[in-house]
């Protein structure tokens, strides 16, 4: 009995690993999810899902500008996908070796200041007083982004009337939530 299961299993047995039907039992990627937060991030050029997958992986393309808390979470879903998807097709890959081999290649790109997408700051931003437009950020999570050497460049160099609006603008954000509820 034994050896006729073996040789005709049944079908649960055969799925011990769950795709999704567009994975097609691992040969591609299912990244629809992952589509719709990306063309939802504000300033980003909407794209259809062909587009998407064929560039979804270029990072650098994406302006330095725009990569704010929005789009960290988009490619911390990225990340959590794709990492679900290599345990499902390879499960006998070590993963943190190879998250490890990527981490340090990273630092390497970084220290040098060779890693793409993030030029160093050149122009405008390298000198003290650069301009901040700052109707493009809806909360300091996205300010705080930019980093606080940027920050206090732009701070620098403006004078606090733009803080203040900006301020002003998100006291406005919570006392409008806050008669909401």
């Amino acid at each position: 009995m034994k050896y006729q299961n073996r040789e005709n299993p049944s079908e649960e047995a055969q799925n011990i690993v769950e795709f999704t039907d567009e994975e097609g039992y691992g040969k591609y990627l299912d990244l629809h999810e992952c589509y719709e937060k990306f063309i939802n991030l504000k300033g980003i050029e909407k794209m259809d899902y062909l587009t998407f997958l064929s560039t979804f992986d270029q990072l650098f393309d994406v302006p330095k500008d725009r990569k704010n808390a929005a789009y960290k979470e988009y490619l911390l879903s990225l990340l959590e996908y794709l990492e679900d998807y290599t345990h499902r097709v390879r499960p006998l890959l070590d993963l943190n070796d190879e998250m490890e081999t990527v981490k340090q290649d990273f630092d390497l790109q970084w220290i040098e200041g060779s890693f793409l997408g993030w030029p160093e700051a050149t122009g405008a931003l390298a000198h003290t007083g650069a301009h901040l437009d700052l109707s493009a950020f809806s909360s300091w999570e996205e300010l705080a982004s930019l980093g606080l050497d940027r920050l206090k460049s732009a701070f620098n160099g403006s004078g606090t009337e733009m803080w203040r609006n900006f301020g002003r603008k998100s006291y406005e954000v919570v006392q409008y939530q806050r008669k909401e509820t």
